[in-house]
């Protein structure tokens, strides 16, 4: 099999793109300090909203992407208020419990299909879903960089310290949350259009899992992290395809060998951190050394 084709193929290009804005949105909550295992079910909101939309009454995929966007966000501030008054593993099982919900739900709704699916999606394109990653990691950069991106990372880092200098904590988690969801719904939606057809097994808490591993192997310190995580697990399972049973067996051993190797995932804070240092020492142009010259009268 070669490499290239499979790496470079627009399908898997598309997917990485897919899977890496879903990857930002589980950042965002992860940043808070709160694992979800439920952004799966973001995603098939996403996927059913701008299904309906694009399918029932032929709107245009970018329109539908926003709505999908706004849909997946609504669900997540309607869960999230009493769901993130909660911590650690517990929101873990709760957000798993919202994706099953989300997963019988859509199987038993006749009119996206039920158990049979939903299909008839036109396709996207792998220019539209790598613009869509750009603009949402610029927008992530940037939410973190504000002060209420600030505040996240505060949470995350130690809530109690951040309840007590004034930080409205659950308000903001579930802020945190919605965006995430946003993100995911996102995702959601476009991973319809690639796929052309969707049913709510596609969703399942698999996907919520496969997610957050590509955070884990990127480095959850940085938005980066999920991105490259997502460009190098993505592809890896067509790459030993031809290994049969066993490519999954090599897919966990990678994991467990990042994890016992580096803990804190491929790209950490540090990591970020000299590259900038290095990005900087390159732009500096070396001085030019001065010349001294004897100054001579012409006649």
């Amino acid at each position: 099999m070669d490499i290239g084709q499979v790496i470079f193929s627009p399908a898997v290009i598309m997917l990485v793109g897919i899977n890496a804005i879903t990857g930002l949105g589980l950042y965002l909550t992860v940043s808070t300090g709160q694992f979800s295992l439920g952004h799966a079910a973001f995603m098939a909101i996403g996927a059913y909203t701008s299904g309906i939309l694009t399918v029932k009454f032929n709107l245009p995929l970018v329109p539908a992407l926003f709505v999908a966007a706004a849909a997946a966000s609504l669900v997540g501030i309607i869960f999230g208020l009493p769901a993130l008054r909660t911590r650690g593993t517990y929101l873990a099982v709760i957000t798993l419990g919202l994706g099953e919900l989300v997963r019988v739900f859509f199987s038993s709704v006749e009119y996206v299909g039920g158990v049979s699916g939903m299909n008839g999606m036109r396709g996207t394109t792998p220019f539209l879903v790598v613009t869509t990653l750009v603009i949402c990691t610029v927008f992530v950069k940037w939410l973190m960089g504000t002060p209420l991106g600030r505040a996240f990372e505060a949470i995350g880092q130690d809530e109690v310290v951040a309840e007590s200098i004034g930080i409205n904590t659950t308000r903001l988690k579930v802020s945190a949350f919605a965006l995430g969801a946003a993100l995911a719904g996102v995702g959601g939606a476009l991973y319809a259009h690639l796929m052309f057809f969707i049913d709510p097994p596609m969703f399942d808490y698999n996907y919520s899992v496969l997610i957050l591993l590509f955070m884990i192997f990127g480095g959850m310190e940085t938005p980066w992290g999920a991105i490259l995580g997502a460009a190098i697990l993505t592809p890896l399972p067509e790459l030993v395809r031809g290994l049969g049973h066993w490519r999954m067996l090599i897919y966990g051993a990678i994991l467990v060998l990042m994890m016992a190797v580096r803990s804190q995932g491929l790209f950490s804070k540090r990591s970020a951190k000299r590259l900038k240092d290095l990005f900087k020492r390159t732009q500096k142009a070396p001085s030019l050394p001065r010349q001294v010259g004897v100054e001579t009268d012409q006649e």
